[in-house]
């Protein structure tokens, strides 16, 4: 077999989960106890070699040319698989003759091993796009901390290079570097904030590293990091699985990162800012309804404090008492006070949504009705709006008549679009 075909077998996408047609002609050629001793024998030597490579990054390449390779009981061409698709040792030579005598030395029980050895080496494509897209995520994070470092010195009149030194300083090192910049700067305390997640944080730092230098295999380096943040790592030389729930994961980490960061800073950088109510109210929106009630109080908070006590800001007003709620369902007191500083608030006329929001959160579920059928009346929000309410969908929750109600007159209210929209067909085509 030329070197040629062997490079062609290394492209991307080649094999299926199923065994490739040619793989299983050549195991045809085998009775199953020569078939089995060369899956088993590569088996071996692909965990072998996986776990020497990433023990070892910085060796050189396998010198094919050299008059070693001849001498070298095995086929060239598995020589050419290892060599072309990894950093290589001299340690590789002695693993290439174990294989062989694990496969009794006879030509076609290596040769049927040697395919086998490649197909075990094939990836998913997705999961192969997935940690593609990991590196970029934090890349992407990482450009974030130090536009907002760099914006913070700016804005003490610090020059531009400084600033923009400072900002790239912040997001060398781990995780703990920019998290203590963060804490000098704006006092948000994020490891503190984030509690057990903050772990997850970590890994996901110490996997980009692991993707973009070891090919997405856990070598000692990334065992030891998360050994040292208290996180059992996996065994030194396996995979790291980036599948869609992973990267589901370290997406939602990063958007409520973000979400926390911009808005701190945005609040520390120009306090009183009226487009900063409606910028910081989508982040509380994501954090309630991710039941985040703490990073929730904490946005609202940062943001209202630089509002005067009569401040038309609304929404993320009532957003803020829905998550000091949620926080105090086991303090009494608490409790009493927050009632009392929702009892004195006057929603604005004309806008039955404030009413509506003001009767949840005092937990009156007639009046909540009620407002829940002036408002859908008056058209001023629609079913789809209301439903992405994090107080409506607490109410739907904790109150099963304000639920039957709910569903009653988005019922009927979809029901009338839909003979307002045939009227309207029919009155058009008549015209």
């Amino acid at each position: 077999m030329k070197t040629e075909s062997i490079r062609e077998l290394l492209k991307p996408n080649k094999y299926s989960q199923d065994m490739p047609h040619d793989l299983k002609e050549l195991a045809r050629e085998l009775d199953g106890q020569r078939k089995l001793k060369a899956e088993h024998a590569a088996r071996e030597l692909d965990r072998k070699v996986t776990a020497l490579l990433v023990r070892e990054p910085e060796g050189d390449r396998l010198d094919l040319e050299s008059d070693g390779v001849d001498n070298v009981a095995i086929p060239l061409e598995l020589f050419v698989v290892l060599a072309v698709d990894h950093m290589g040792q001299p340690q590789l030579r002695e693993l290439i003759e174990e294989f062989g005598r694990a496969c009794g030395n006879d030509p076609a029980t290596i040769t049927y091993g040697t395919y086998y050895f490649q197909w075990l080496k094939r990836e998913d494509p997705a999961d192969t796009l997935r940690r593609a897209i990991l590196p970029i995520l934090v890349a992407d994070f990482e450009e974030l901390i130090a536009g907002l470092v760099r914006v913070y010195h700016l804005s003490e009149n610090m020059e531009l290079p400084n600033a923009v030194k400072k900002g790239h300083k912040a997001t060398e090192g781990p995780p703990k570097t920019w998290s203590d910049k963060v804490l000098s700067l704006v006092d948000l305390d994020v490891p503190q904030l984030l509690g057990e997640d903050w772990l997850s944080v970590f890994e996901l730092f110490a996997r980009r590293h692991t993707i973009i230098h070891q090919g997405g295999r856990a070598d000692d380096k990334y065992c030891c990091y998360l050994r040292a943040q208290g996180i059992d790592p996996p065994p030194v030389g396996s995979s790291l699985v980036c599948d869609q729930s992973y990267l589901d994961s370290a997406i939602s980490i990063f958007e409520r990162l973000a979400d926390l960061l911009a808005v701190t800073f945005a609040a520390k950088l120009a306090p009183g800012e009226e487009a900063l109510a409606d910028f910081a109210n989508r982040a509380v929106v994501r954090a309630l309804h991710e039941s985040r009630w703490n990073e929730a109080d904490l946005m609202a908070g940062l943001v209202v404090v630089g509002f005067p006590d009569d401040h038309q800001h609304h929404r993320i007003r009532i957003n803020r008492w829905m998550a000091k709620k949620m926080l105090s369902t086991d303090d009494a007191e608490q409790q009493r006070e927050l009632r009392e500083e929702i009892q004195r608030w006057g929603p604005p006329p004309g806008q039955p949504d404030y009413r509506l929001a003001k009767s949840i959160l005092l937990e009156d579920e007639r009046a909540a009705i009620d407002a829940l059928e002036e408002c859908l009346n008056s058209r001023q929000l629609s079913i789809v709006e209301l439903r992405s309410w994090p107080l409506i969908e607490f109410m739907n929750e904790s109150s099963e008549g304000f639920r039957k109600a709910f569903e009653v007159n988005a019922h009927r209210r979809a029901r009338n679009q839909r003979i307002r929209s045939k009227r309207n067909r029919h009155g058009r085509r008549g015209g």
